[in-house]
């Protein structure tokens, strides 16, 4: 899948699906109100979720025939990045300062409040799923929710010594161990 500054000259921005072994185009899907700045397929293939600029927020299509499954445009902002767990919900942070967690079927469960800064950029789901990482664009912090049952705050990394820049990119090791955190430092 592939988007960015593409299809804007239209009436909507575009996405792209192409087969991976031949570089064959497969589908657009055109008509999107703003571009697209990350994308996510789900674990099981059927779905392709994007995350939109401007108040657009998230847009769920079907890989399958590119049709229109999920759409959330209940944002104040940029919706910034997005992440499947392995059992399909998938969790969306905003620069409205949000985090939303969907179920299997895009519907919405949670709406966090982000923790410890401003600007949600990053997110993982741990590889159980039981766990999700938070990285900001404004700060050097990174926050941790349990989200297996009803989502709560967990933790913060001790990150005393990142006292400047941000960790907007957050990864878990595969079994889930080490999280990792990585962004800029500025002088």
């Amino acid at each position: 899948a592939v988007a960015g500054w593409t299809g804007g000259w239209e009436k909507g921005w575009s996405l792209y699906l192409f087969e991976t072994g031949n570089g064959r185009l497969i589908r657009r899907i055109a008509g999107l109100p703003h571009r697209a700045v990350k994308l996510a397929f789900s674990p099981d293939g059927r779905y392709l979720a994007t995350a939109l600029r401007g108040e657009n927020g998230m847009r769920a299509f079907s890989v399958k025939d590119g049709a229109l499954v999920a759409s959330d445009t209940e944002y104040g902002n940029h919706a910034a990045h997005l992440d499947f767990a392995a059992d399909g919900r998938l969790a969306v942070t905003s620069l409205d300062g949000h985090i939303r967690l969907y179920d299997r079927e895009f519907r919405r469960t949670a709406l966090l409040e982000a923790r410890n800064g401003q600007s949600p950029y990053g997110v993982r789901f741990s590889p159980d799923g039981k766990m999700l990482a938070i990285g900001y664009l404004d700060r050097p912090q990174v926050d941790v929710y349990a989200v297996d049952t009803v989502p709560a705050y967990a933790f913060s990394p001790d990150l005393r010594r990142a006292d400047n820049g941000s960790l907007a990119h957050v990864a878990w090791s595969a079994d889930g161990r080490t999280l990792y955190a990585g962004g800029a430092y500025e002088r």
